[in-house]
């Protein structure tokens, strides 16, 4: 789940581990309505961005815990520890104190704590929030091989779409408390099913134009300021019936902005010309914020721009 702060994600997870109460809907974990079951009788294992370790305790009785709780036998307990820990990496750790561990070992642990459990379903909340940029990259990949490993149900809320495009197989988009798309991360990409949406996946993020629709004989054209961009026909034929003299939101990706010959020359009506405020230099990408017609857009490349590919919302 992925959204910005604020919206509803924790409470959602919240609601799924029984730690909230749910005031409308039902709530079903395969395929039984767990509305009004206490959170222990779920099944569900939750791990905060707070990992809320015991200082005094080792790793290993970090992850036990839960389990000594429970009343589980001794001899089982030490086998679920160990192999949690074989799947972690953390087995050369398992007697030293969180407290001299770093950040991303101490996440381990408290994704330990949950593995132990064996439940149906991993709840992460924010759960790389803490870590630096480097860590982060780091664990969402480990995340992902936990995740094939255990074959298990995982439920990840994070306010970064980079992580969850990055993680997800299915990614649910949400802005105040109400869901905006389900799709798996190609899809929110490839076909977002609105402004909030188109804005709020991919990095950098898509350019918006508002534009008016004309027709010209058979040709349709999109006029913003002094500039007319005249349509393919697959995407002209979209807006020739319910749009023409209207006002529409052209969305553009970074990427589909091209300054190479070959483009110019094969859409020599498709050409604008901006002026660069800024350039950021981001290793092997460069950042560059312009103006068309004085007004701020942030594209990718130099000069002059041909659109190839257009999103109508």
């Amino acid at each position: 789940m992925v959204g910005p702060s604020g919206c509803g994600k924790s409470t959602t997870l919240r609601m799924i581990a029984g730690l909230e109460e749910i005031t409308q809907g039902e709530l079903y974990i395969d395929d039984k309505l767990v509305n009004e079951i206490e959170a222990r009788d779920r099944d569900v294992a939750i791990v905060f961005q707070n990992y809320a370790l015991y200082p005094e305790m080792t790793v290993f009785d970090n992850m036990a815990f839960g389990l000594k709780m429970q009343k589980i036998y001794k001899d089982e307990i030490e086998k679920r520890v160990y192999e949690a820990a074989k799947i972690l990496d953390m087995n050369d750790f398992l007697y030293k104190k969180p407290n001299i561990l770093s950040s991303d070992k101490q996440q381990k642990v408290a994704i330990g704590r949950a593995i132990v459990r064996q439940p149906k379903i991993f709840l992460m909340d924010e759960l790389l929030s803490n870590l630096d940029a480097h860590l982060r990259v780091q664990m969402r990949t480990e995340i992902g091989r936990i995740h094939r490993m255990l074959q298990k149900t995982f439920i990840y809320g994070t306010h970064d779409q980079a992580e969850a495009m990055a993680m997800g197989t299915r990614v649910v988009v949400m802005r105040d408390g109400i869901i905006q798309q389900i799709d798996t991360p190609q899809g929110l990409y490839e076909k977002p099913r609105n402004m909030f949406v188109a804005g709020f996946i991919g990095s950098p993020q898509m350019n918006f134009i508002t534009a008016k629709v004309k027709k010209k004989g058979n040709e349709i054209y999109l006029i913003f300021g002094e500039n007319a961009i005249k349509l393919p026909p697959a995407k002209a034929k979209r807006l020739e019936d319910g749009y023409v003299d209207k006002e529409v939101v052209l969305g553009i990706r970074p990427e589909n902005l091209h300054n190479e010959e070959a483009f110019l020359a094969l859409m020599p009506e498709s050409v604008l010309e901006a002026k660069i405020d800024i350039a950021e230099m981001l290793g092997a990408d460069t950042f560059l914020y312009m103006r068309i017609n004085d007004i701020k857009k942030k594209k990718e490349m130099y000069k002059h721009y041909t659109f190839p590919s257009f999103f109508f919302v």
